[in-house]
């Protein structure tokens, strides 16, 4: 079998009635890994810190200056640094877990012990 030769393809009937044009599609992929920062810092405590600034700015970012949050970080902020971090270690320890919870199925096989 000799290789084909793309042209001998693109010239080909059938391959043009069966070919359908379409709009372009741009497919946008995520790769899902762990913060950098996680293993940087030394303690849990200062990450969970770091994170809340972090989350804070780009809050700040989309407001208007009258609507910007300036001061202390705040209890909320650092309960919401928590559940990005807790969010982010699962994403990337647990993906099938998490879309089978997204699609309603059932994790792991039900097994009834008497």
């Amino acid at each position: 079998m000799s290789p084909c030769d793309i042209s001998e393809i693109n010239d080909n009937d059938l391959y043009l009635r069966e070919f359908k044009k379409s709009d372009p599609v741009c497919l946008v992929t995520q790769n899902v890994e762990l913060l950098p920062i996680i293993n940087k810092c030394s303690s849990f405590v200062k990450l969970k810190r770091i994170l809340a600034w972090c989350l804070r700015f780009k809050e700040n970012a989309r407001n208007p200056p009258s609507q910007r949050t300036i001061g202390s970080l705040t209890a909320t902020e650092l309960s919401r640094a928590l559940i990005c971090l807790i969010r982010n270690v699962q994403s990337v320890h647990f993906p099938l877990e998490i879309q089978c919870l997204l699609k309603g199925k059932q994790l792991y096989p039900v097994q009834v012990v008497y």
